[in-house]
């Protein structure tokens, strides 16, 4: 039985599974926390591709070479409101599945 005050806690009680003496390790809360900041952008993608999917626009990739400047551009949009550069590159650099 899961109490809700534990509820999006990390466990620090060991772990039991039936017909085994095997038992999980101790989650590291900074492997935890990195995961899930990584499943966020996963699903922002996901929604964001839904979108252009449903109104024929392709995808969006943002291959791992190109990461460091997608966030680059994406931290000066934060930072100044100005989405031109990042809307550009994501044109240029980012769709697939559509000839532009």
């Amino acid at each position: 039985m899961i109490l809700e005050q534990h509820l999006g806690r990390i466990r620090t009680t060991p772990v039991n599974i039936g017909g085994t003496s095997w038992k999980p390790q101790f989650p590291i809360e900074s492997q935890i926390k990195e995961e899930l900041l990584n499943q966020k952008e996963k699903t922002k993608t996901e929604i964001a591709n839904k979108i252009m999917i449903d109104n024929g626009c392709g995808t969006i990739t943002i291959f791992q070479e190109n990461q460091p400047t997608f966030f680059e551009k994406l931290i000066k949009y934060y930072e100044t409101n100005d989405m031109i550069d990042l809307k550009q590159w994501i044109y240029n650099t980012t769709i697939d599945g559509i000839d532009l």
